[in-house]
């Protein structure tokens, strides 16, 4: 989709990493929604299996493979987790644009916490959606406190939340399972602060588990800055 809106929210993107924790066969929406923009796709889910390709499509060229392994301790229990990791570079036929696809095979808050938490590695774009707390689920909170207090934490300072409202908090979860507002949602969607942010849905990429709506996500400083200009005469 060549849709201005996200150039323009994706032209403030500093580390041109997605995440998408228990993304399952969801993978071909966000990479063809952010191909432009970024760089490294991580994909995660218990179901992945390292020798299988991520991505089948014609317009996306697999033309590397290489494996790895993320490990750490679970924040419960303090027990070992090992994640396999299958980093495939693709090239976007169409365009030449060149990307690395990570499937990581494990938990989703495991491979948050391993891959980006203790390097201490920045996300420009958390997409998630088509998750739920029973009926095959992760039962994992991503959008709601405390845990997207994390979430934020890993977060360029200009960034991007992409959501159907699955496990997530009131406002990012309105239109949660309605099937027919579609991109109306973003015109009824109210901005927010929450946990040092400002969010403020931008867009619609399709449904899933009712709207999948792209929210930008600045730090309330950035948000307020254009505020801060104006009453000290700057520009």
């Amino acid at each position: 989709m060549d849709a201005p809106w996200l150039a323009a929210a994706c032209s403030q993107l500093e580390s041109r990493r997605l995440f998408y924790p228990s993304a399952g066969s969801d993978i071909l929406v966000p990479i063809c929604e952010f191909t432009p923009y970024i760089d490294e796709f991580w994909f995660s889910d218990v179901s992945y299996t390292i020798d299988k390709p991520l991505l089948q499509h014609a317009d996306y060229h697999r033309d590397s493979t290489t494996r790895s392994q993320l490990s750490g301790l679970t924040l419960r229990r303090s027990l070992p987790f090992r994640i396999q990791v299958s980093s495939e570079r693709y090239i976007h036929v169409p365009t030449g644009r060149v990307f690395v696809a990570n499937a990581c095979c494990g938990r989703g808050y495991d491979c948050f916490r391993a891959a980006f938490k203790e390097p201490a590695k920045l996300l420009s774009v958390f997409f998630y959606r088509g998750d739920s707390q029973g009926d095959g689920g992760s039962g994992f909170s991503w959008l709601r406190r405390p845990i997207i207090k994390y979430v934020f934490a890993q977060l360029d300072r200009h960034a991007i939340i992409v959501s159907d409202g699955s496990n997530a908090m009131g406002k990012l979860s309105k239109f949660h399972r309605d099937s027919a507002i579609g991109s109306d949602a973003v015109r009824k969607c109210e901005s927010f602060d929450v946990c040092g942010r400002h969010l403020k849905c931008i867009g619609y990429v399709g449904d899933r588990y009712g709207p999948t709506l792209v929210w930008s996500v600045d730090s309330a400083e950035a948000s307020n800055e254009p505020e801060r200009r104006r009453r000290s005469g700057i520009g």
